[in-house]
């Protein structure tokens, strides 16, 4: 079964490619197509060529425009929707309205193949034109909530959504006058070279990312990062060899948070479970328990820790939450402690926890924060983070903290401090 990654990443480059060949198609109808055929100094002879090969590719390079149109209201829709769903049916939706208007224009187009009188082949010329305006203020909306899910979507770079945001009420505005006001044509010419460039660009800008960037995991910052980072938490396995290991003050009092909400049927996941102490500690109150992380010395630990307290109901890998093998919909509670703060795009490991979680699954997180008024431990590791001697921390507040969980489709069920470092203890449910 294919996972929400892998979809997403399909989504992102079906996107992205008929984005960049309807830039393509356009550039070769508008710019080069329609003004040869239309040139209206000269109409005799561009009527007596509307049946030419000229006339026929530009009648194809449309519809395939139309066509993809669909595609990517579709593809947009169900990149985004994880995001914001309502948002995101919307500016799918948008967008259909603006390609059905789009076909209204093409059939005037159309109509003009063997028409020979002049009149009406300006009039079908025109026709085409205002529901094709009409249509481009559909899509000036539409462009404006993309904007607004590419900013919620915290990997896509500032730069790009904010063109988006400016684009979209550009289109609504220019077209909105070429419908409704088209005598103020020196208004909406000086509009247009304004902004001709940053309307094209937008949308070429979005789909290079999406080829590039798009759907793609990433685990703490670069190719590197996850040999770099098991390098690291290796090395500090080094340091807590002793399966016997007893938890300490702040680890008794995420166990004594967590009694509440496990259940004996539980099927829990520990991502990022370390040595596993906590997986051992409550692996007689839930049916199993499976603990993953990329560290293997740490995961030689807990499997040590297992076999030294005989906990037949746990199981110890090596893997990353993206693991193939890990099956989609398994778990009735997740548990991810101290691992937030060091992933840098927090949206897909939340989508893929809200994948792995069965109907009103529970996720439990303990993570460190930045509180408002920095702390010495907030200077400590801006240090630590600008030597690069271990993976990097993300500092957030606990209102972005929770708000990132959440974006992930989950609804919140209680947060609060556990410990003075200061570290959030949130547990949310699958929506």
């Amino acid at each position: 079964m294919e996972n929400t990654s892998d979809k997403t990443r399909k989504y992102a480059q079906t996107t992205g490619y008929s984005l960049l060949l309807m830039a393509l198609l356009a550039g070769y109808v508008f710019g080069y197509a329609i003004p040869k055929l239309y040139n209206f100094n000269n109409l005799q002879l561009n009527q007596s060529n509307v049946s030419s090969h000229l006339y026929n590719f530009m009648m194809l390079g449309i519809i395939m425009i139309m066509l993809l149109d669909f595609v990517v209201a579709i593809t947009l829709y169900k990149y985004f929707k994880n995001d914001n769903n309502k948002l995101a049916l919307w500016a799918g939706f948008l967008r259909i309205i603006y390609s059905i208007l789009f076909c209204i224009a093409i059939f005037y187009l159309f109509q003009n193949r063997n028409e020979l009188n002049t009149a009406v082949y300006i009039k079908n010329y025109d026709l085409f034109q205002r529901y094709w305006s009409i249509g481009l203020i559909f899509f000036g909306f539409h462009l404006l909530l993309v904007g607004i899910l590419m900013k919620g979507h915290e990997s896509i770079p500032a730069f790009l959504w904010l063109l988006m945001l400016m684009v979209g009420p550009t289109y609504v505005v220019i077209h909105l006058l070429k419908t409704f006001l088209p005598h103020l044509t020196n208004l909406i010419d000086i509009l247009n070279r304004i902004f001709g460039f940053p309307m094209a660009l937008a949308e070429i800008g979005l789909a290079v990312w999406l080829l590039v960037k798009g759907g793609k995991v990433i685990a703490i910052g670069n190719p590197n990062t996850i040999d770099k980072s098991e390098q690291f938490w290796n090395r500090v396995a080094k340091r807590t060899t002793n399966p016997s290991q007893k938890p300490n003050d702040k680890t008794l009092k995420i166990l004594d948070s967590l009694q509440k909400h496990l259940q004996p049927n539980d099927h829990v996941m520990d991502f990022a479970c370390g040595s596993g102490i906590i997986s051992a500690e409550i692996a007689k109150n839930v049916n199993s328990i499976h603990g993953i992380d990329i560290s293997s010395q740490m995961i030689e630990i807990a499997n040590n820790r297992k076999i030294e307290q005989n906990l037949n109901n746990v199981t110890f890998s090596r893997a990353t939450l993206f693991d193939e093998n890990i099956q989609i919909a398994s778990f009735d509670v997740i548990m991810a402690f101290n691992i937030l703060h060091y992933l840098e795009d927090k949206a897909i490991f939340m989508k893929r926890i809200n994948e792995l979680l069965k109907p009103n699954g529970i996720f439990i997180s303990s993570t460190i924060y930045a509180k408002q008024k920095k702390t010495i431990l907030f200077y400590f590791f801006t240090l630590v983070n600008k030597l690069k001697i271990m993976p990097k921390i993300n500092f957030y507040s606990s209102k972005e903290l929770e708000n990132n969980i959440l974006k992930g489709n989950f609804k919140m069920i209680e947060s609060y401090d556990i410990s003075t470092m200061p570290e959030r203890f949130i547990v949310v449910r699958k929506n």
